[in-house]
């Protein structure tokens, strides 16, 4: 879900927990895994396929640009 840019507060509401519960398992992994920043955690579960970049979609008109119609 860090992956997809949520904020704590919007992964708390979808697992039912505390934001703060969300910013301790957060801090924990970090910890343990020795890196610093969220864009570290993002890359570490990329690269260990946990998680896939979201593509997003392209408007139509680049689309059309790229001979996709």
């Amino acid at each position: 879900m860090l992956v997809e840019g949520l904020r704590a507060k919007e992964i708390a509401a979808r697992l039912a927990v505390s934001p703060k519960t969300v910013d301790t398992y957060r801090a924990s992994m970090m910890r343990k895994l020795d890196i610093h920043d969220v864009a570290g955690l993002v890359k570490f579960a990329i690269h260990r396929n946990l998680t896939a970049l979201p593509v997003p979609e392209l408007p139509l008109q680049s689309r059309a640009a790229n001979g996709a119609e």
